[in-house]
């Protein structure tokens, strides 16, 4: 498996052609007139497999946790693969939230395939003024 792609953005969705339609990708904040706040985001993340790998079932675990509490159960995503003829299989995976953040802080949204840890992202919800 290689990671090609691991994001956050406001919002995305699945193409026919196998891609991926992202609207403000690349977000680390966002903000809040007051609180608790409701946090609406995407992790985007595109992933290739071998042939091999091709043929078993994956998935993608995502965490969200502010400093030590995790704010919603793990979602876990079944991978859908693009499978190919000859050649890796690629994966695009889009993983909505809609979460209740009861104070300013940094979200950190702990990723994994397969149980394989992937590189954390981070998503500073700050008050505005």
């Amino acid at each position: 498996m290689k990671l090609h792609a691991h994001f956050l953005a406001d919002s995305a969705n699945f193409n026919d052609d196998g891609t991926f339609t992202v609207f403000k990708g690349g977000i680390n904040r966002l903000t809040a007139s007051a609180f608790p706040t409701l946090a609406r985001f995407v992790v985007v993340t595109r992933l290739e497999f071998d042939q091999e790998e091709a043929s078993e079932l994956h998935e993608v675990g995502l965490t969200v946790s502010l400093g030590y509490t995790q704010l919603a159960p793990t979602k876990v995503n079944p991978i859908a693969l693009q499978r190919a003829v000859v050649g890796p299989c690629f994966a695009n995976v889009i993983s909505q939230f809609s979460l209740v953040v009861p104070a300013p802080g940094e979200l950190v949204l702990a990723a994994t395939v397969d149980d394989i840890g992937l590189p954390s992202l981070h998503l500073d919800i700050a008050a505005i003024g």
